[in-house]
């Protein structure tokens, strides 16, 4: 059989084929090179549109040059047949791996969303959304980084004359809420996706899964995803939250840009490394809270390199669009009458690249940047070189005084600013960082104590939270052991009756306080959290109790001052009826006795004690 060429690419293996064409293990003819060529499928090439955007796309997906995204090496035309070739990474995909695995651990779900962000960050800076971000085109390269494929493939692939009707752009499994209706794809689309990949990662399954695509989407336009401590509580709270701001319905309640998710990431890793290492003997003896749910397997094709490249339109995350692990051997590819043979004779490159129809063309991405300088007179003048240099002199200056601004401590004003800024929104756990920074570093700091306070208050709430999944998981409170069940039992009960939860607090301490008893790594925690907490609820109480008195008192010379005599007698039947149990109102409650006591003289002089 004559071998067969897709312009200087001589075809070895088919990888795989789908509706929008066949990709194909191929070499350069000249140089050797391996790439995966693909070949647009007849039916879709013939139409005039979209080889229109095929011109289009190939001309913005060219300029992406970065190492976490496979490259685009070139594109033409043979015989009135589309393709374009790219790079091969040897290496699993993202889903091939979660297959095997089933969960990753949290620390490399941090490294592959840095990588997933930096990739995205280069692509988003130059106008190019993905469309199509899910595991089976995130490619694991043999040094552990990710690499992205398809840049803009779904968007290429993806208008009204490709699709059935009412199916949706992109994977189910994967897509973001807009991409589901009639909403404006950003560049959060692809923090949605990030979002949904990190979550898949950690918890086995994507947030939204089912046996058809109407399923999941309508739980994706109406559900929350289950919430990720739920099914995995050792993951830390700060990924868990960011996780699930990435899943915001809203494109705008999701992180602005990849370069902040990034940042976030990597601010993340290095502050929960340098905790690690701190409580690394604080908590090696703590008891583990196991997932006793069954990892749910993700159905995905193993082969990467298209093994069964479907088209984005209306898919699952089963179908990968390119796949990335080479297969040696196989048979040769089928002869195509479409496709040109030449023998054993070598191709050529050809100049030009124009979409026609009946030529056979191509051109790499570097030929296509030097003939584009050549028509428009930007080739390189010596003035204009040296001109470069010193202008990337000073920007690397520039950077470096940059650099050494952004790496100096945060002041404790910085930090405490942050911090006070979290806790006013409510949302101090994205300060854990600040948190832990200043106490390392201004410990000594006049305001450290009550920055300790707020530490100390979410120790308390991840604690309670822990052992509430526990209880859940064990089948209610009784099952836990009998520390940790009274502790819980306590700490449940301060919103209903602050005073009586620091009552139990304190006699939880009596009982398993004591620094001598001897007990577990667990519980001598619970004892100092217990004691953090009967503190702050002492002085919340004190607090509370003062403010509440106060307005009671107020309430009741109100009454005395403004209302008819038969109006203050139920005014203070109503007080003593409302409050005779609370402690915090005894005096007012007495007041009000008083006054219903001196009603029959109708004394205008009745003194209604301060608090």
């Amino acid at each position: 059989m004559p071998d067969q060429y897709l312009g200087p690419y001589l075809l070895q293996d088919k990888l795989g084929s789908g509706g929008m064409g066949s990709v194909y293990r191929a070499r350069h003819a000249k140089t050797g090179q391996p790439v995966a060529v693909k070949l647009i499928a007849e039916q879709v090439a013939d139409s005039e549109r979209f080889r229109r955007r095929f011109s289009v796309e190939v001309e913005t997906l060219k300029k992406l040059n970065h190492p976490n995204i496979v490259r685009l090496i070139g594109y033409g035309e043979e015989q009135g047949r589309l393709f374009y070739s790219m790079d091969i990474v040897e290496g699993p995909s993202l889903q091939q791996h979660l297959r095997k695995e089933k969960r990753l651990d949290w620390h490399v779900v941090l490294q592959i969303g840095i990588d997933i962000c930096s990739a995205l960050k280069h692509a988003h800076d130059l106008g190019v959304i993905h469309r199509d971000l899910k595991p089976a085109n995130l490619l694991m390269a043999p040094d552990g980084s990710i690499q992205l494929v398809d840049f803009g493939i779904a968007k290429m692939f993806g208008a009204g004359d490709y699709t059935a009707v009412g199916s949706v752009l992109g994977t189910a499994d994967y897509m973001a809420p807009e991409q589901a209706g009639d909403g404006k794809i950003t560049n959060r689309t692809d923090l949605y996706a990030l979002g949904s990949v990190m979550y898949a990662c950690l918890a086995g399954r994507p947030p939204f899964n089912g046996k058809s695509i109407t399923t999941v989407i309508e739980a994706l336009r109406r559900d929350p995803p289950v919430p990720l401590d739920l099914i995995v509580p050792e993951t830390p709270e700060e990924l868990t939250e960011l996780i699930h701001q990435l899943l915001s319905k809203d494109p705008q309640d999701r992180p602005p840009t990849a370069l902040v998710v990034g940042n976030r990431l990597r601010a993340m890793r290095a502050g929960l490394e340098a905790r690690e290492v701190q409580t690394h003997m604080d908590t090696a003896g703590q008891t583990q809270i196991e997932d006793p749910t069954d990892n749910e397997e993700l159905d995905v094709d193993d082969e990467y390199l298209i093994k069964d490249d479907v088209s984005p339109v209306a898919g699952t995350h089963d179908q990968p669009t390119i796949d990335a692990t080479m297969h040696s051997g196989g048979s040769a590819p089928q002869r195509n009458p479409t496709l040109k043979s030449r023998g054993g004779t070598n191709g050529n490159d050809n100049d030009g690249f124009e979409i026609s129809s009946g030529l056979s063309q191509f051109q790499t991405v570097a030929e296509a940047e030097r003939r584009q300088r050549t028509l428009s007179g930007t080739e390189s003048h010596p003035a204009a070189h040296w001109l470069s240099i010193a202008g990337l002199v000073l920007l690397l200056c520039g950077l470096i005084a940059g650099g050494l601004y952004l790496i100096r401590p945060p002041t404790a004003d910085d930090l405490y600013s942050a911090i006070a800024a979290a806790d006013a929104t409510g949302n101090v756990a994205e300060s854990k960082t600040e948190i832990q920074s200043f106490l390392r570093l201004h410990g000594d700091d006049p305001r450290a104590d009550q920055v300790r306070q707020i530490a100390d208050a979410m120790d308390v709430e991840s604690t309670v939270r822990k052992l509430r999944l526990r209880a859940l998981r064990s089948g209610g409170i009784q099952h836990l052991d009998p520390p940790q069940q009274a502790f819980l039992a306590a700490a449940l009960l301060r919103e209903q009756d602050p005073g009586a939860a620091r009552q139990q607090l304190q006699h939880w301490l009596t009982v398993y306080g004591h620094k001598d008893l001897p007990t577990s790594t667990e519980v001598k925690r619970l004892a100092i959290l217990a004691r953090s907490e009967v503190e702050a609820l002492g002085n919340q109480h004190q607090t509370n109790n003062d403010q509440r008195a106060e307005e009671l008192a107020e309430l009741l010379t109100w009454a005395n001052d403004n209302l008819p005599p038969e109006e203050q007698k139920r005014f203070y039947t109503g007080i003593i009826a409302l409050y005779e149990d609370q402690s915090w109102a005894s005096e007012q409650v007495k007041s009000a006795e008083a006054a219903l006591g001196k009603q029959e003289g109708l004394d205008p002089q009745i003194l209604v004690p301060a608090p």
